[in-house]
């Protein structure tokens, strides 16, 4: 009986921006055969042929350099027309994601407006600048100088996720202003002058 083939092909890519990535090795597995091994190319793709109707197993042997590993085990199936199913599901433009080890931070601005409400600073009371600072998770993390002519302030190049994965909480707060109240409505600062 002669057996027949199909061609079976994924692609590795890159979890953040479904890049192609090459070096990935992979293993296909199924009873009463040798296990095969086949290593994805310069556009994260891997073939293999199989025989079909059949059953398999493929697992990623070894990461791409620089990449976490990927221990999912994915079930195989063929059946008698040649068509190919992954877990179940067929297996049209089947892709596998790594994760890099290192992934680039994510950087975001916080910004602000600062509002005086003192009749046009009458008494001239206003300081030379205000202080403001910036608060993550409840905690101080940085602080800034305002200058009390200005209208706006900002923090820049601040991390939006912890390393693992959760969003940090920002918040702010302004040193107390001698002769004036300070109301604070998300990252906007508004001094009014006590009455």
């Amino acid at each position: 009986m002669n057996c027949q083939f199909v061609q079976f092909t994924l692609r590795k890519v890159d979890a953040l921006n479904s890049m192609g990535i090459p070096g990935a090795v992979f293993r296909l597995r199924t009873s009463g055969c040798p296990d095969c091994t086949a290593t994805s190319d310069e556009q994260g793709y891997v073939g293999f042929r199989l025989p079909f109707p059949g059953c398999f197993q493929l697992t990623e042997d070894t990461p791409p350099q620089d990449y976490m590993p990927n221990t999912e085990q994915y079930s195989i199936t063929t059946d008698g027309c040649g068509s190919i199913y992954v877990n179940g599901e067929p297996a049209h433009d089947f892709t596998i994601s790594d994760t890099p080890e290192t992934v680039p931070p994510v950087l975001i601005t916080i910004s602000g407006t600062k509002t005086w409400d003192d009749y046009g600073d009458i008494l001239g009371m206003r300081p030379p600048y205000i202080t403001v600072g910036l608060f993550r998770n409840g905690s101080p993390f940085q602080t800034k100088q305002v200058p009390s002519t200005a209208t706006a302030f900002s923090f820049q190049d601040v991390p939006k996720y912890a390393t693992d994965g959760s969003e940090y909480v920002y918040t702010i707060t302004e040193a107390p202003v001698p002769g004036y109240q300070t109301v604070i409505t998300g990252f906007n600062i508004l001094n009014e002058i006590y009455h």
